[in-house]
């Protein structure tokens, strides 16, 4: 199946073939493949390219081929992100262990995310082999608010200001961890999804 309806003319631009090739590279190397740091920011305006298409485009026969690649092109990011989420996940799970991972093609969030990850491994160690819960002397309702979620943003959503007073952009594609309360408002709303 062949698409490039929006053939990514402009060498800045995403193409439904460069996101093939970054899917094919992703999934026989067992490590993280080196992207783009901007990589998900011109997915997602690929996608949104796509959209535009899509809503301005009279011709039928058209239309189902924008709507077929868009709707291609956007499970075939899900399923990268998807891919190098695991890798992260393994990478983790190798450094608590012991192990030395690589992370230098870790982009800047995948790199927070396998913080995120490493230092609930952690804690979770400690409690479990090392009897530590009695030092997490907060209140149960100090433990919620303080709590994090590993979330991964589904659509863009305009800048905002939490109840824990920080502003926040988030763009679709980021994973960010939140405050237990602000993913529980954004969960309601279906624009966030839970990782950790």
């Amino acid at each position: 199946m062949r698409f490039f309806v929006f053939g990514g003319s402009d060498l800045d631009d995403m193409s439904y073939k460069d996101l093939r090739v970054i899917h094919q590279e992703e999934k026989k190397n067992p490590g993280l493949t080196e992207i783009s740091p901007d990589f998900y920011k011109k997915a997602r305006e690929y996608l949104e390219k796509l959209k535009q298409i899509l809503n301005n485009e009279e011709d039928e026969h058209k239309k189902k081929l924008v709507e077929d690649e868009l709707k291609s092109a956007s499970h075939i990011l899900k399923k990268i992100y998807e891919i190098r989420e695991k890798k992260i996940v393994l990478a983790a799970l190798s450094k608590i262990r012991g192990g030395k991972p690589d992370v230098r093609l870790f982009l800047e969030n995948e790199k927070r995310l396998f913080d995120e990850i490493l230092r609930c491994l952690e804690t979770y160690r400690k409690i479990m082999l090392e009897g530590k819960e009695e030092e997490q002397s907060l209140t149960e309702d100090q433990s919620r608010e303080d709590e994090k979620i590993i979330a991964l943003v589904k659509e863009d959503i305009p800048k905002f200001v939490g109840h824990d007073l920080k502003k926040y952009s988030l763009r679709r594609g980021d994973v960010i961890s939140l405050p237990k309360e602000l993913f529980d408002i954004l969960g309601k709303k279906d624009v966030v999804e839970r990782i950790i």
